[in-house]
């Protein structure tokens, strides 16, 4: 068992790859029944809301993820165009998602 890379779960979020703007079942914020409704101020059950096409919970609007990539500044000027997964070593982490505090356009899967 392992921590996905950045590209994973970045796949999972959007639904194999697909643009989508948010990583929920639609690709939108339908606020209460695939996203937290605007001042929740808590985290919530894994299956409070619907799962993505890929069955997966939770990509955002809970907790963040912390994924198994280093972060580097510029690793993606000069990365595998498939399936990068990130520099060998580093200080910090990668981090996707959002946290429930957090406003939604944080969970977009913008990049």
């Amino acid at each position: 068992m392992d921590l996905p890379t950045e590209a994973q779960w970045e796949y999972a979020a959007r639904n194999r790859g697909q643009w989508v703007m948010f990583p929920t079942d639609n690709g939108s914020l339908n606020y209460g029944r695939n996203f937290p409704n605007p001042g929740s101020g808590r985290t919530f059950a894994v299956d409070s809301f619907v799962p993505n096409p890929l069955g997966i919970y939770n990509l955002s609007g809970n907790a963040t993820d912390w994924v198994n990539d280093w972060y580097g500044k510029n690793y993606y000027r000069n990365s595998p165009v498939e399936n990068p997964t990130g520099p060998e070593t580093g200080t910090l982490r990668i981090r996707r998602g959002s946290n429930y505090p957090e406003e939604p356009v944080f969970s977009a899967t913008l990049g």
